[in-house]
């Protein structure tokens, strides 16, 4: 079966989106989707090639506090929430952080080459140090056993304590940052996430799937 049929088969069950698309970077199909972004789909990705990330870099240090404190066990990427990235990323799992504080599921941050990559609740995605530092870095995924509901996840710069999640139905909710990520689970579509942060306001549009990608009711 070839990778856009893999594709489809799993957006026959699943809602899924991403905005943290860079050609060439992120495993699956710009635009659209990102790696793993379902509840149980880790076999999508190619196995990674490329060499991977020995140490954080220096401009992800200086915009993610979570990169900055020291590792512990407790960081440790489990079994059942590995991936496999694409090699263009350099992601490491061994340099990841996990996201302490969350209340609705589990999110690490994992350093790659020129590269951020963010794992989250089964999904996962990369995108440019710069896009990361922009916030740009989301991940939005649904499920037919949950319908009407999706999480939305993110990466944002240090200084950043809430993020607007707006919604198709023109109202937004407020999620809660902990270090430097944000999830939570909405009732809605979620159309796009503005914060105020260090740069001023940014906002990000979710795109939906791709125009040959199609789902089941």
């Amino acid at each position: 079966m070839n990778f856009l049929s893999q594709l489809r088969r799993k957006l026959a069950a699943h809602r899924l989106v991403a905005v943290a698309c860079v050609a060439g970077l992120v495993v699956l199909v710009c635009g659209a989707i990102a790696l793993g972004t379902t509840d149980s789909s880790t076999d999508v990705p190619p196995e990674a090639t490329g060499s991977v990330a020995t140490t954080i870099e220096s401009s992800d240090l200086g915009s993610f506090e979570i990169l900055r404190r020291s590792q512990t066990a407790a960081d440790t990427v489990l079994p059942q929430d590995e991936v496999a990235f694409s090699g263009a990323s350099g992601a490491n799992l061994a340099l990841a952080r996990r996201v302490q504080g969350l209340s609705e599921g589990d999110a690490w941050v994992v350093p790659g080459k020129g590269s951020v990559c963010l794992i989250a609740n089964g999904s996962a995605s990369c995108t440019t140090n710069s896009a990361a530092a922009d916030g740009k870095l989301v991940l939005i995924s649904g499920s037919d056993k949950s319908p009407g509901v999706e999480t939305v996840a993110g990466v944002v710069p240090d200084g950043v304590g809430t993020v607007s999640a707006h919604l198709s139905d023109g109202s937004s909710q407020s999620l809660a940052v902990h270090e430097n990520v944000y999830l939570a689970r909405v009732s809605g579509s979620v159309t796009g996430t503005s914060f105020n942060g260090p740069n001023g306001s940014a906002t990000n549009t979710v795109a939906g799937p791709p125009a040959d990608v199609t789902t089941q009711p």
